[in-house]
């Protein structure tokens, strides 16, 4: 595993000064990462127990708020157990959609897992919308609703400043969480409450990503 380990960081200077050979000694499985998926290591585990390298042409630290990056706009940001800077991304532009239509259960039902919802969700227009916008954008959950409202002065601010579209005072906001069968959870902006409405119903989408 060392002599791994010390093979992938050497292709990864290699890379950097325009190298092009790489010798392995035994089996290695080694993938350029893309900048959403991973924290921000040169070398980091896959889930299968692989190791990865990143792309060092796409890293877009050092994080802070409000920052333009990965086609949105930085509005939270934490440290992981892994001690690594994460944090979530809102979207520059939004549209309006049905949550559902025809409405049925779905199970998207945690409060804070935006990427789990979205991908249980079935017939619908809000995820078609954000699925558009390209790989890593999901319909947050209402938990991340609420960080989104709690901290829109530096997503607003930054968006205001590139001239994107400003997050509404008065609007209601589809979140990702179901309540039933035919209602799911969405983020007031004016009255400041997550609520239940019906999935038919249209309201805004902003979607967000991870890093």
């Amino acid at each position: 595993m060392k002599t791994l380990v010390t093979t992938i960081v050497l292709l990864f200077i290699g890379m950097s000064a325009g190298a092009q050979n790489l010798e392995v000694v035994g089996k290695a499985k080694i993938t350029v990462m893309d900048k959403v998926n991973t924290a921000d290591s040169v070398v980091v585990r896959l889930a299968d127990g692989t190791l990865a390298i990143r792309d060092v042409t796409t890293l877009s630290g050092p994080w802070y708020l409000g920052k333009d990056t990965l086609d949105g706009i930085v509005f939270y940001i934490y440290e992981g157990s892994d001690g690594h800077e994460h944090g979530l991304i809102v979207a520059k532009s939004e549209s309006t959609a049905q949550w559902q239509s025809p409405t049925s259960t779905t199970n998207a039902n945690r409060s804070w897992d935006g990427v789990y919802n979205m991908g249980q969700m079935t017939n619908s227009p809000a995820k078609t919308y954000v699925q558009g916008l390209g790989a890593g954008w999901y319909l947050p959950s209402i938990d991340e609703l609420s960080l989104l409202w709690h901290h829109r002065f530096h997503a607003n601010k930054a968006l205001f400043d590139g001239g994107f579209t400003l997050l509404s005072k008065d609007e209601a906001y589809w979140s990702s969480t179901e309540i039933d069968a035919t209602r799911a959870f969405a983020f007031s902006f004016d009255d400041v409450a997550g609520r239940y409405y019906t999935k038919t119903d249209v309201y805004s989408v902003r979607a967000i990503r991870a890093f």
